[in-house]
């Protein structure tokens, strides 16, 4: 598939996610006014039942908690979809940043090479307007480290780059595969300024310790 084709059909597909992204945050919407109007009826209710028998009042409870639970889990439920389509559209746009390269529109460059390196500020192995930047769509600051690591190696070993082409040939059919792990590893960001922050920042220790079992541990991101 050539870059014209890629940057169509990733087009095509943030269109689609797009469409979705709006669906969703009408349905968002909606829900906020149905939790703000049963949560005032069911007040409302509560008070009136009381008012004419406390066994009446205890039932309306019952029924209006059940209500009220039940639609702040589905609500919950869309929102979480809504995050997964944001992120989803988020990733398809640095694609096509990535195939056209728009520089301003990837994650800011974070690589920094050893001063005494021979040669890797001279091709621009790293840098503002690098090949690790491009490269570079790893989740946490450890894959981002590996990856310079490959890029700056002076004497590389065609054993372990052969087993890593291996590596990375089977993946490469496995598009949804990977879209889907790129999606759950930016989930990880949630909590910490929300996804928007979290795609633009790498993971350290801990915080990625709980996922990297989703990730070959040979590929090292």
């Amino acid at each position: 598939m050539d870059t014209s084709t890629k940057i169509s059909t990733i087009t095509n597909q943030q269109k689609r996610l797009a469409r979705m992204i709006t669906s969703f945050r009408r349905q968002n919407d909606q829900f906020i006014q149905w939790r703000v109007w049963t949560f005032l009826g069911g007040f409302f209710a509560c008070l009136v039942a009381l008012a004419i028998n406390s066994t009446l009042a205890f039932f309306a409870f019952i029924v209006w908690m059940g209500g009220f639970t039940a639609l702040i889990r589905a609500h919950r439920h869309l929102r979480d979809t809504l995050t997964r389509f944001e992120i989803a559209h988020h990733l398809r746009h640095r694609q096509l940043a990535r195939l056209r390269l728009h520089w301003d529109e990837l994650p800011p460059n974070i690589a920094l090479a050893p001063t005494d390196h021979p040669f890797a500020t001279d091709i621009d192995l790293v840098g503002e307007y690098s090949l690790h930047r491009l490269l570079d769509n790893t989740v946490s600051r450890g894959g981002s480290d590996k990856l310079l690591s490959w890029l700056l190696q002076t004497s590389p070993d065609k054993t372990h780059i052969a087993r890593v082409q291996h590596l990375v040939a089977e993946l490469r059919p496995l598009t949804t595969f990977r879209q889907q792990l790129a999606l759950d590893a930016h989930l990880i960001g949630i909590g910490r300024g929300g996804w928007r922050a979290s795609v633009n920042r790498k993971c350290f220790g801990a915080e990625c310790a709980h996922h990297r079992h989703f990730i070959h541990p040979q590929l090292g991101l």
